[in-house]
């Protein structure tokens, strides 16, 4: 089956795209207002683009031509932290997803804990397994037409690590229990792992360059 996305509109165009490109990571965003009041909202379509410097890209929508509370804190103040989202904070994510006032924080109404970081203003989340304080690197517009997105790229400058997800200097991302975004309302929890090891081309040709295909 083929589509060409160029006869799509933005609403099948995105429900195929997004059922596609899974799973994705799911962040909780944190941003200060500009009455001080902390932001937070989530967000699936964002992930690393660079490693060194580490930098993070994020896709911000926009509700009617209007720029969401995200976007609008980020570019005013240029910091935002990306704190990751586990199985246990599920059910709290889909609160930090209403569209709250601005004077009402989505961190206290979800019933999480605003942490302070250690490089930036704005706060962490104390519940997340992981977070990356960030300062905004480059923010520009991208999309067709009505459908604009913000595109934010913020370097990380420093990363928060529970305590127990750090093992022989390495970062235990199985025992993290990451959420993963799935089409439309659903999410993955992780469950059935498995290593694969890369394979040199001299290994590949003393195997006689043959592979079962199997993990």
């Amino acid at each position: 089956m083929l589509f060409d996305l160029g006869e799509m509109d933005f609403n099948r165009c995105y429900d195929l795209i997004t059922g596609v490109v899974v799973p994705r990571p799911v962040f909780i965003i944190t941003t200060l207002g500009e009455n001080g009041v902390v932001n937070a909202a989530p967000f699936s379509f964002c992930n690393i683009v660079c490693p060194f410097p580490p930098i993070l890209g994020l896709a911000v929508g926009r509700r009617g031509g209007r720029k969401k509370d995200t976007e609008v804190n980020i570019g005013r103040r240029g910091q935002f932290v990306v704190n990751l989202a586990d199985e246990r904070l599920a059910g709290k994510l889909m609160i930090t997803a209403i569209d709250f006032p601005p004077e009402i924080s989505e961190v206290e109404a979800s019933g999480l804990t605003a942490a302070p970081s250690a490089r930036v203003a704005v706060p962490r989340i104390a519940e997340s397994p992981a977070a990356l304080e960030c300062t905004l690197y480059r923010q520009e517009e991208i999309g067709r037409g009505e459908n604009v997105y913000g595109f934010i790229m913020g370097e990380v400058l420093a990363v928060h690590l529970r305590d127990d997800l750090w093992s022989e200097g390495r970062v235990d991302s199985v025992g993290m229990k990451p959420l993963g975004r799935l089409a439309g309302e659903y999410f993955l929890k992780a469950g059935d792992n498995f290593k694969m090891q890369s394979v040199s081309l001299e290994e590949w040709r003393s195997r006689g360059a043959v592979s079962d295909g199997q993990a």
